[in-house]
């Protein structure tokens, strides 16, 4: 091709056509089917960094259940329930998480890629073992959404812990009102900036409660601690 682009594959009337594999200036390249120069039905895109799509196109576009491995080994999945069944391979199996609703109740809109970042429904298995699922925006999580932590979370006492949140993020953080429940059933709930605790309640495996307020997401500023003896301090906390 005059642009500098390659292709190698079956042609018709002078077009790609059935299947092949298209070389871009940028070193992606795109291998699956073509309908008259459009990239029509079950395809693949392996880009240069490392990072592969594979989905169904329609029209030149990737649409319907469309799988992203980036160059780190994080595998992003677009869901749209009715794409996913007609395009979906049927040795992949369905992740078994909460339902696609935003915390208001609202439906997500279906998952899409642009530019090969998720936006709207989708999940993440990271390599980790974390697992996201809910909306996203730029390929980050923002929205509602379900996030299990399983190799990435780490607590006070710098060791690795098991916890899942359900609620807002913003920018791929715990950003507004969500829950966190920890694996001992630990739980807090309340707001979040940029992934630290502001402000809620955090309700302890020995039944004891803190109301009140956070700083750098420890206990900090006023607050009441209920114990299960039936005393309350109120007070600062530092």
């Amino acid at each position: 091709m005059s642009n500098g682009e390659f292709y190698e594959g079956n042609m018709k009337n002078d077009m790609r056509n059935s299947t092949g594999i298209h070389y871009y200036t940028n070193g992606d390249f795109y291998e699956g089917e073509w309908q008259n120069d459009r990239r029509v039905g079950r395809g693949r895109i392996f880009r240069l960094d490392g990072g592969k799509m594979s989905g169904f196109f329609t029209e030149d576009k990737a649409e319907g259940y469309i799988e992203f491995e980036d160059k780190h080994g994080n595998l992003f999945q677009s869901e749209n329930e009715d794409a996913k069944h007609a395009t979906k391979p049927q040795k992949q199996k369905k992740l078994s998480l909460s339902s696609g609703k935003q915390g208001d109740g609202s439906q997500i809109q279906p998952g899409q890629f642009m530019n090969a970042r998720l936006y709207n429904m989708g999940t993440i298995t990271f390599k980790n073992g974390d697992k996201y699922r809910g909306s996203f925006k730029d390929g980050h999580p923002c929205g509602y959404g379900t996030m299990h932590y399983k190799n990435s979370l780490i607590g006070a006492n710098g060791v690795v812990e098991d916890a899942t949140y359900e609620g807002y993020f913003k920018g791929g953080k715990r950003d507004g009102k969500g829950t966190m429940t920890w694996v001992d059933h630990t739980s807090f709930t309340g707001t979040w900036r940029y992934d630290q605790r502001c402000e809620g309640e955090i309700k302890f495996i020995n039944g004891n409660m803190y109301q009140g307020q956070f700083l750098n997401d420890k206990l900090h500023g006023f607050a009441r601690l209920f114990l299960t003896t039936g005393i309350i301090f109120e007070g600062n906390f530092d």
